[in-house]
């Protein structure tokens, strides 16, 4: 596949790296914004965080993955600069490996807060009167491979769970505890668990995707703007859309 034919407005997932080679523990979004063949540039959305433009540097390298259809891809690449087309806040980055397929799909994890009912299993969908009821809490962040579930109890590690997580509508699925620590929140203890996705209907998953990716479009162009209307310097950028 060639750089040109991501497609404008794909949604991106940025891996950066800090000056030491290691991997900054965050995984940013952008968009696909346009390619220059002859000086082998390309153009993206910068990535936010919490709410800010995060001060992508130039020369920071990244890994970037995007998908096509079920499929996919990932290249490296190094950052060149940042500017401004109007109000939105681009970067340049400069392509630095081949575009390969990928096995595994990576999903962009997004920090909101949802209502969660849930109940465990010690088997994996027992008999309806073996299921006890259900319990109320909330998510830490979600993504479509899983959630991060907040609890009064302690949900032990290989436990399953059967949970309905409302958005416009009530979103079933079936996961397994990966993993719980304990936190503390206002002085009480909570349990924040990870749980991964074991039973999900394809169409229950490509909603909770697309309700991240909404999100974050929201959160990005409210970002964006307000970066650069606090800027008032403009840079014209290349445009090969």
């Amino acid at each position: 596949m060639k750089y040109r034919h991501i497609g404008l407005g794909t949604k991106l997932e940025l891996e950066l790296f800090n000056e030491e080679g290691k991997k900054i523990p965050a995984v940013f979004v952008s968009q696909f914004g346009g390619f220059d063949e002859e000086l082998n540039v390309m153009e993206i959305y910068a990535p936010i965080f919490q709410g800010n433009i995060y001060p992508v540097t130039p020369k920071t390298q990244m890994d970037v993955f995007f998908s096509k259809g079920k499929e996919t891809f990932s290249f490296k690449a190094e950052a060149l600069e940042r500017f401004y087309e109007g109000n939105i806040v681009l970067l340049h980055i400069i392509p630095v490996s081949p575009i390969e397929k990928i096995e595994r799909r990576t999903f962009f994890r997004m920090d909101c807060e949802l209502s969660v009912q849930y109940r465990t299993f010690d088997i994996l969908l027992p008999d309806e009167e073996m299921r006890g009821d259900f319990i109320n809490a909330r998510t830490r962040n979600i993504s479509g491979g899983g959630i991060c579930l907040v609890t009064k109890e302690k949900l032990e590690k290989g436990i399953f769970v059967e949970a309905y997580i409302r958005l416009k509508q009530k979103l079933r699925f079936v996961g397994v505890v990966i993993r719980t620590i304990e936190v503390k929140n206002r002085g009480r203890i909570e349990y924040e668990s990870g749980i991964e996705y074991i039973r999900i209907e394809n169409r229950v998953r490509e909603k909770i995707i697309s309700y991240v990716f909404r999100t974050q479009r929201e959160i990005l162009k409210k970002g964006w703007i307000k970066d650069g209307q606090q800027n008032s310097d403009t840079y014209p950028g290349f445009n090969s859309r």
